[in-house]
């Protein structure tokens, strides 16, 4: 998806993902996809 690698181009913090009903709805197995597209970039969710 152009989106994701566009935010990750221009050093996006974080990207989301809309799960619940309407136009811009993906599904789970595709934001997990589009996660993983590059992990040498991608910034991950801090633990505690």
């Amino acid at each position: 998806m152009q989106d994701v690698d566009t935010a990750v181009e221009v050093g996006a913090d974080a990207i989301g993902f809309v799960f619940s009903a309407g136009p811009r709805r993906i599904d789970a197995t595709t934001a997990a996809r589009l996660g993983r597209r590059d992990r040498s970039t991608s910034c991950k969710t801090p633990t505690s």
